[in-house]
This record gives structure tokens, C-alpha cells and sequence, in this order.
């Protein structure tokens, strides 16, 4: 609860920054520039709508939890790429048009939060461009093609982290929208000066770019792949201590931890946190009877299992808990029917089971008990689990 208040007290304060911000700097820099004041209170007024709106989007992304890689969790990271972005604003007076990354801008603002809230802020860091260089209207379109163009590519990164063809591709189209841009609307004949500068734009967005997203992956998107790949090894001393209390706990965590994986990576899913949370959704019984579900805790918090697991190991265990998490529902269904096969296959070896009656039944009891109406798992989604689970027939012979 604690936690929660100061996370609450970060974000209303990060909120109240970027509504000051904005405008501030849009006020100031058309005052230097000595803009007419009609001017300078029309820019304000358009600053001011525009930041609400991004504050509004981020608290609607940030509710839903629909930010990209749980930068709900850390809304720090847009901040910093929206004091970037007021950065390059105040820099567009001291620099071409043409040789400013505007590209590098809008990835970093979508990647930090969304692509509604990124192309939000984008487009208000081009107002900002355009209140203090009078940018014409071609170099504003153009500006938005490039960095609109960034954002739509960038926009379906999952935890695989293919970077490559996104990355080519916008490189791609900052050359050719600038270089259409100096020949159609400045009237550049095709020589090779013309393609200077895109070019000079182009290499310091790939290096920049470049840079950023190795961080990126690594600070952010793969911050914990390596505890990962050590607790999602079946000899990782907790499963081995479960194996060693109770045989049958062990092989339902490596039945269940197989199905969430295959599940995950079919839907798009973190299939390392899925997998994990297979394992180890019921760990606790590793340390005898009682209350498992706080003995599991403890145990994620002694052996620090990434904060990503913990919460889904607390979403599952609670059982007065809305479930948010797409890999939490995996696991919590997946879990259903190991749970229910192996038990009709204890009762008789022999059984001739239908497993599609037997999926269907625990998925409609568990969207009846209402516990995923608040996940971000869509219909699509369990309908393609739904299917998986019930074409891996010759699997469940493990289970006899």
C-alpha cells in the first residue's frame, strides 16, 4: 500500500511537471524570439490543450497498463524523453531543419510510453519547432511523415526485440521524405549535394538510434532474460527441492510451465514470465504444508525472482484479486487443465477423455467466476489457447 502512495505521488508529480513544462518553455522561447504576444498566448494555449492531452493519455495508457514494456511502472522514462523533446524544440532555432533526428525524438517518446502517447507528444514537440522557426507547412508535414512513420514501425515490439527491419525501414523513409522535401517543395535539383544532408540526418539517427535501443533492450525489455534462463531451468534448486517433496507437484509445474510457454509465444505473450510462472505458481509446496501461497512469496522474494514474476505469482495466488496481467491468465488456465486431465487420469489410467469437453468446462468456469474481466487478454486470444490446448492430445499421455 505504502508503495503504491509514493508510486501515486511520483506520477501526479511527473503529471503536474509536463503540464508546467510545456507551456513554460513554449512562453519562454517566444518571448526571447520576441513573437507578437497574440502569438505567444495562441502557442501557449495550444501547448497547454496539447500537454492535458498527453497527461490524459498516459493516465488512461497507464490505467489499462497498455504503456509498452511496463513503463506504467516507470514513468520517469517518458519524462526523460519529454525534456528531450523540449530539448530539441528550444535547438530547432540553432540548427536546419534537415539535420535535426527528429526520427530518434519519436521513437523515443512511443518506446517510452505507447504509440497514442508518443504520437501525442510528438506532434506537440513540432508545434513547439514550428512556434519558434516559423517552419513552413511542407517542413512541418514533413517532419511528421518521418517521425509518424518511426512510431507505426516501431509499434509492435515484443520481448524477441526485432529491431532490425523497423530500424531499416525508417532509415529508409527519413532519406527519402527529406530528400523529397528539398527537391519538391525547396526546389533542390537532383545533384549529389542534395543528398547531403539527409544523409549526415540519416547517420547520426542509425547512431543515436542504435545506441538507445541496445540500452534500451538491455536496461529495459531483457533487464531480467538472465535470471530468467536460471529459474526456467527444471534443475534450478527450488524445483529440485519441489521434486524431492512432492514428485507429483513437480511434474504438474514442468506440464504447466511447457503449456504456458508454447501458449505465450503463440499469442505474443512474455513467454519467459509465463514459463516461470508455470513453474512456480505453486512453489510454496516445496516447503511442506501450510500456507503455500505465502510461503511462495517468500520464497520469489528470497530468491529474487524479478519483480514481473512476483506480481504474477501475488495476482494468481490471490484469490480476491482481479487478474490484469495477460500471463497470469495463461497460467491460471493452463493450471485448470493440467489440474482437472490429471485428475480424471489418477482416478482411471485408462480413461478414454475428451480433452475438448474438458478444456471448455474449466475456460467458461473461470470467465464465469469473472476473475479476467479486467485482463488484457482478448477473446482472439483465448480462442487460439483454447485451440492449442486441446490439439495437444498425445502430450496428456505424460500425464497418465
Amino acid at each position: 500500500m505504502e508503495e503504491q502512495k509514493q508510486s501515486g505521488l511520483k506520477n501526479f508529480l511527473i503529471y503536474t511537471a509536463i503540464i508546467l513544462l510545456g507551456p513554460a518553455v513554449s512562453f519562454g522561447g517566444c518571448y526571447l524570439l520576441e513573437k507578437p504576444m497574440d502569438e505567444i498566448i495562441r502557442n501557449m494555449v495550444v501547448v497547454i490543450v496539447c500537454c492535458l492531452l498527453i497527461v490524459l493519455s498516459l493516465m488512461a495508457s497507464g490505467e489499462k497498463k497498455t504503456l509498452f514494456f511496463n513503463n506504467y511502472e516507470h514513468l520517469s522514462r517518458f519524462f526523460f524523453s519529454f525534456l528531450l523533446g523540449l530539448v530539441f524544440s528550444v535547438c530547432a532555432v540553432f540548427f536546419p531543419l534537415k539535420v535535426l533526428p527528429v526520427l530518434v525524438l519519436a521513437v523515443f517518446l512511443s518506446l517510452t510510453s505507447n504509440t497514442i502517447t508518443g504520437s501525442l507528444s510528438y506532434l506537440t514537440f513540432l508545434f513547439m519547432m514550428e512556434f519558434f522557426t516559423d517552419m513552413s507547412s511542407h517542413g512541418f508535414f514533413m517532419c511528421a511523415f518521418v517521425g509518424m512513420a518511426g512510431i507505426a514501425l516501431f509499434q509492435n515490439l515484443d520481448q524477441e526485440y526485432l529491431v532490425n527491419g523497423a530500424l531499416f525501414a525508417s532509415l529508409v523513409l527519413l532519406f527519402v521524405g527529406e530528400t523529397a522535401f528539398l527537391i519538391l517543395f525547396e526546389g533542390q535539383k537532383m545533384t549529389l549535394d542534395t543528398f547531403v544532408l539527409p544523409m549526415i540526418n540519416v547517420f547520426i539517427s542509425f547512431l543515436t538510434l542504435l545506441l538507445f535501443l541496445r540500452s534500451y533492450s538491455t536496461s529495459v525489455v531483457h533487464k531480467y532474460r538472465d535470471r530468467y534462463q536460471e529459474i526456467n531451468d527444471p534443475d534450478f534448486e527450488l524445483l529440485v527441492k519441489l521434486k524431492e517433496e512432492s514428485t507429483e507437484a513437480y511434474f504438474h509445474a514442468i506440464h504447466t510451465a511447457y503449456f504456458c510457454d508454447k501458449i505465450a509465444r503463440k499469442i505474443g505473450a512474455d513467454h519467459y514470465l509465463a514459463k516461470a510462472g508455470g513453474y512456480y505458481h505453486k512453489i510454496g509446496r516445496s516447503e511442506g504444508k501450510g500456507d503455500t501461497q505465502g510461503k511462495t512469496l517468500e520464497l520469489a522474494h528470497k530468491y529474487k525472482f524479478p519483480p514481473e514474476l512476483v506480481e504474477l505469482l501475488e495476482e494468481y495466488g490471490d484469490k480476491n484479486r482481479t487478474i490484469t496481467k495477460k500471463e497470469t491468465a495463461i497460467v491460471l488456465l493452463v493450471d485448470g487443465v493440467v489440474s482437472s486431465i490429471s485428475y480424471l487420469l489418477e482416478k482411471d489410467k485408462k480413461a478414454v477423455l475428451d480433452y475438448k469437453q474438458v478444456v471448455d468446462i474449466v475456460f467458461q468456469k473461470k470467465l464465469d467466476g469473472n476473475l479476467l474481466y479486467m485482463c488484457n487478454i482478448t477473446m482472439k486470444e483465448l480462442t487460439v489457447m483454447r485451440k492449442l490446448l486441446v490439439e495437444e492430445k498425445l502430450y496428456y499421455d505424460f500425464l497418465r
